[in-house]
Parts: C-alpha cells; structure tokens; sequence
C-alpha cells in the first residue's frame, strides 16, 4: 500500500494521458487548430511572429511557427500538429510533483487527482498554444518558488526562462509571469540586487515587451477575442465558473446544475480556507495577476481574459486547496470530488466526440457527388480535409449564422440544397420531412435530401 502511495501520481498522471493520447491521435482538425493551419500556409516565419498577415488571437505564436515547420516537411495527420502538446503533458506532471514536493506532500492523499482533471486538460491533446503554456507555467512556479528557498542563480534563470516561454506560448500568461517578477522581486529585494540577478531578470523585458506589442495588434485587429470588459458580472471571475462549469461543452440545464454545485461546493471550501487562515504563494500571485489585469485594462483599453485564457488562474485556485486538504476536511474534499468529477465528465464528452465520425468522412463522400455540401458553421476543419486530401476539389458553402442576414440565406438554399451539414434543429425545425440524416457529426450531422 505505501509503494502504491509513492507511485500514486505516477500512475495517475499515467492514466489519464491515455484518453489525452487516444484525443490526439482520433480527434479530428479542432476549430482554431484548422484555422491556424490555414490562416499561416502561405506565411513566412517572419510574419507569422510579427503578426504581419495572421493578427488574430488565434496566432499562438510558438505553436503557429510549429505548424508552418510540419506545413514545410508535408505532415498531414492531425497528430503531427499536436506532438508539442502531448510533450507538454510530460513537462506538466514532472513539476507538479515537484511542487507537491515542496509542500512535503503526503502521497496517501488522493487529493491531488484534481490537477489531473480540470478542464484544461483536453488542451494537452490539441495543437494549441494552451498546453506549452500550462506546462511551462507550472515549471516557472516551481522555481519562483524553488528560489524563494535556494536564492541560486540558476532557479532565478529557470524561472525567467520557463516564464517567457509561457508568455509567448500564450499572451496572457504573461499577467501571472509578471506578477511573479514582481512579487518575487519585493519579497527577496536583498537577494535579487545582485548585477547578476538583476541581468537574469532583465533578460524577461524583450519578452514583456514583445508580448505587450502584439497584444496591441491583436486588440486592435480581433474583434472576437476571447476577452471582455468587466470584472464580475459576465467577466473575468464570472467566466472561471462557467469555464469549470462546462459552458462550452454540456446544455444549458446540465451547466445549470454544474454550475450551482459547483458555487456552493467552492463557497463552503473557501470558508474553510479562511477559517484555516491559509494565504498560500499562489494566491498572491493570483491577486497581483489580477491587479494588473485591472491596471492594464485602464491604462491600455486591453480586455479582460476570460474562460479559457485564464487557466493559470484556475491552477493558482487549486494548488491551494490540494495543500490545505493535506489535513483532509470534509468541505474541501467534497469540492474537490465535485471538480474531479467534472473532470471525468469532459473527458467523457470529448472523446464520445472523437468518436463519431469526421469532417473528412463529410468531404470524401463529397469529392464523388460533384455537388454542393451546404453548411450551417464557418469551422475551417472541412476546408482544410478538402485541401489537404482532396484538392480543393469539392464545393463547401459555409453560413456564419451569427449573422441574420446570412442565416436567412442558409434557410433559403435548404429549399434546393441536397447535401446539408447542419444542427438538427435548423433542419427539423427549419424544414422538417426535407432530409434524412446519413450521420452524427461531432458538432453537426450530415443530412441528404429526402427522395420522394
């Protein structure tokens, strides 16, 4: 049982990459990994960094580069596009061990399983910026913190490195790198005024500043960034919620329930901290990331991150609660059993996803129709299957249905269209009886026009 203990986070953080591993290897072209794929395939590393041409939130900079690397060698298979990822799993799990270390851990309690299974962990399998952010975030916490007790020069050069890493692999992560700079700085103010240490941190300001430039482009060009301009309400803190919630992922009435066990589960488990006095180093610099979020806000007109952009933010919450339930209570193991199932939930939902069938089945059936498929979404996934496999061969009329007026012309071609991907309400709702459904999709189903 003890040896089960030592190893416990080995073989957790073994098993949940297997579902994260079969993600990568079925799921097919995400939203924004197509949309990268294409927005940068007639781009120069130059401009893909300088954000010349692809000025959208969606150019993660490091994983953009990455892509227009394997666009060169003539990589195809999604899993090529998602290795950074998967690798970031690893980087991931070596440094939360660590800082569980730190804490003096004790391995019998379980409760760090919910690390292993907050929402972000579906990013791990995707080719995004997401997962090398996380990853190396959590390995810069691990030498803020590691220096805090060493004061070497080489836990101070760690923690710049991995920082700037996390920055770049996703503009907002630079908020809690700042933040630990800072705080850093003010709480070892004799150790850092050292020339050798104040060079090490200086070497983060190209980083900082590049970070700030684009991000001004980005503001500027992306009307649709994840972001927004309150705090509270419909903002920042709001979206935290949502995001462990499943907005994204689950019907309105399940994310209902989640998210009002989820409020009273965290209320009851933040009381406990309270009453327990903990003020741990990750809530600092959860306090100082937002500060600056605030400070940047006004200064700069730059919005708040939000759902997903802050999952640095929902890190910081949870290291807290794993610490403290080291003297297991039952409030906050109850919450954490909440999230842990949450968790368990999403990975579910994603990989009943990848199980259906894909895009690309969609436009192979095409490509010997010599028709028009007709769909109810803008997703890039089915232009990029057609242009990687099929040579842009086949005729896809996308609708963005945000829009009325665009919306109002996919229900009219319904009247003559004969091959339709749609949801099943716009068809059964829109023209009931019209079309038989040849299959589910992962966001819609593939529907051919009823013969009479």
């Amino acid at each position: 049982m003890h040896k089960v203990a030592k190893y416990g986070l080995l073989i957790v953080s073994a098993l949940i990459f297997l579902p994260v591993l079969f993600l990568a290897l079925r799921a097919e072209w995400q939203y924004d990994e197509a949309w990268t794929y294409l927005s940068i395939l007639h781009s120069r590393y130059k401009d893909i960094a300088l954000y010349k041409e692809f000025r959208l939130a969606n150019n993660h900079v490091i994983n953009s580069l990455y892509f227009h690397w394997l666009q060169g060698l003539g990589a195809r298979a999604e899993v090529f596009y998602r290795l950074v990822s998967l690798l970031s799993y690893a980087t991931y799990c070596v440094f939360i061990y660590k800082l569980l270390q730190l804490q003096r851990y004790k391995w019998s309690n379980i409760s760090y399983l919910v690390l292993f299974l907050l929402p972000y962990m579906g990013f791990f399998a995707l080719g995004r910026g997401y997962a090398p952010a996380i990853a190396c975030f959590v390995a810069s916490l691990y030498y803020y913190r590691a220096f805090a007790n060493s004061k070497t020069n080489f836990h101070l050069l760690l923690f710049v490195i991995f920082g700037c890493l996390s920055s770049l692999s996703l503009f907002s992560f630079a908020f809690p790198f700042i933040a630990m700079l800072v705080t850093l700085s003010l709480t070892n103010l004799n150790y850092v005024l050292k020339p050798l240490r104040i060079v090490t941190l200086l070497l983060a300001l190209p980083v900082i500043a590049y970070v700030f430039y684009m991000g001004r482009i980005v503001n500027s060009y992306d009307q649709y960034i994840i972001g927004g301009n309150s705090l509270f309400r419909n903002g920042l803190l709001s979206s935290i919620i949502s995001y462990l919630s499943l907005s994204d992922m689950v019907s309105a009435r399940v994310f209902l329930i989640l998210k009002i066990i989820l409020c009273l589960n965290m209320a009851a488990a933040a009381i406990v901290l309270m009453r327990r006095k903990t003020l741990c180093t990750e809530h600092l610099i959860a306090i100082v990331t937002v500060l600056l979020m605030i400070v940047s806000h006004l200064a700069f007109g730059s919005k708040y991150p939000m759902f997903r952009g802050l999952i640095y933010l929902v890190l910081l919450m949870y290291l807290p609660l794993v610490y403290a339930n080291i003297k297991q209570h039952l409030l906050l193991s109850s919450h954490l059993l909440v999230v842990c199932c949450i968790g368990v939930l999403n990975l579910v939902i994603l990989i009943g996803k990848s199980e259906k069938h894909k895009s690309y089945d969609t436009v192979a059936y095409m490509s010997h129709m010599h028709n028009t498929v007709y769909v109810d979404n803008v997703n890039p996934n089915m232009v990029l299957y057609n242009h990687l496999y099929f040579g842009d061969s086949v005729r896809i009329l996308q609708y963005e249905m945000e829009e009325p007026e665009i919306s109002a012309e996919f229900i009219k071609a319904l009247d003559t269209a004969a091959y339709v991907v749609a949801s099943p309400s716009e068809i059964n709702l829109k023209k009931p009886g019209s079309f038989v459904r040849k299959y589910e999709m992962p966001e819609d189903n593939f529907y051919i026009r009823q013969r009479r």
